[in-house]
């Protein structure tokens, strides 16, 4: 290919993938949504009754995340899933992302949040035990 066409190809790729604000889309696109492999394949039933805070695994202590200053300005919407496990103490750990919108802006601040929730631990024979593979998804709405 010689510089001519070189140039020609450049200016057409480089115009083709401008975005103005016109036509920017700020919702979520299937190109900008991280998956990573589930460690669990299996999740605990979902809590049916939101009124009932006695059930297991259900979180008792909510902490919203922090939007991201330049999601906010922007005016992007995103969400991040999540897979953990709750610890007989009620606290989540080893948290991992399933899924996530927007390249993976929302995670750190999700993440953060999340570390902060405590839940209705799962009992065994009366005793708080830790439980596995539960999953959540955290909305980022402007």
């Amino acid at each position: 290919m010689n510089l001519k066409n070189l140039s020609l190809f450049l200016a057409v790729f480089i115009c083709g993938c401008q975005t103005t604000s016109e036509n920017r889309d700020n919702s979520s696109s299937i190109n900008d949504i991280v998956k990573n492999e589930p460690r669990c394949t299996v999740f605990p039933r979902k809590i049916e009754n939101f009124s009932d805070t006695t059930q297991e695994g259900f979180p008792i202590k909510r902490v919203s995340p922090k939007y991201p200053k330049s999601a906010a300005r922007n005016k992007i919407n995103g969400y991040v899933k999540f897979e953990f496990d709750i610890s007989s103490e009620g606290k989540p750990f080893n948290i991992g992302v399933i899924e996530s919108s927007q390249s993976g802006l929302f995670i750190k601040p999700a993440t953060e949040a999340l570390k902060k929730w405590r839940f209705n631990p799962y009992k065994e024979n009366g005793l708080s035990i830790d439980s596995i593979c539960q999953s959540i998804q955290l909305d980022f709405k402007v």
